[in-house]
């Protein structure tokens, strides 16, 4: 791009790394093309001025865009500490639980994960096997075994939630779930109740 002007198109040659991850590109030089919009430089908080607080952030000031910035990241901040604590803690019940899990249910949970992955992602003129190939640079086998670990570690924790509630006398009642429900298609691509139980079942998906 150095040494072109706003509003040149030019084509350039560009070589892909060899493990890119996909076969007929990997370690391949192809020509792309570039038109060259527009040139942006960088704005710092000693060159930020109210003006551009209020053109481009909707702030009323450059004092009130760096708090406003503050408080996210302190508030993403937090909220990564959260999830981090608990996928500690999800890690270490998985790492020293002893359920035996049962086969048949795992099988059967395995390939319907499976069989929803080819749906959503598989075109029609293309094979599981030549999709993971293609794209991933994955075999069958290795694409199974790793989706039945993850719905080992999902149906461990179930276990271990269930025990626990059950323990505990931890109950949920309608509105309870019906919240929960809303928040996790809020927090999804599910439109509403039905769609999320047609992709999950109901049984499965309470």
């Amino acid at each position: 791009l150095v040494g072109h002007s706003v509003g040149d198109t030019f084509r350039a040659d560009v070589t892909f790394p060899e493990n890119y991850g996909v076969e007929n590109l990997n370690g391949a030089t192809v020509q792309f093309e570039y038109t060259i919009n527009y040139i942006c430089e960088p704005v710092t908080i000693a060159s930020m001025t109210d003006d551009l607080a209020k053109q481009y952030f909707q702030m009323d000031s450059v004092d009130a865009l760096v708090n406003d910035t503050r408080t996210y990241l302190e508030e993403q901040k937090q909220s990564q500490k959260i999830s981090d604590e608990r996928s500690a803690i999800m890690s270490k019940l998985i790492e020293t639980s002893k359920i035996t899990l049962p086969e048949k249910e795992v099988e059967k949970r395995t390939e319907e994960y499976v069989d929803k992955y080819i749906s959503a992602y598989v075109p029609d003129d293309q094979t599981l096997d030549d999709y993971l190939k293609q794209y991933y640079n994955m075999s069958y086998d290795e694409f199974y075994s790793e989706q039945r670990k993850g719905v080992e570690d999902d149906m461990t924790l179930e276990y271990i939630c269930q025990a626990v509630a059950a323990n505990e006398g931890i109950t949920i009642d309608e509105s309870e779930y019906s919240s929960y429900v809303e928040y996790f298609i809020q927090n999804s691509n599910y439109g509403d109740e039905k769609t999320l139980y047609e992709a999950y079942g109901s049984d499965e998906a309470s």
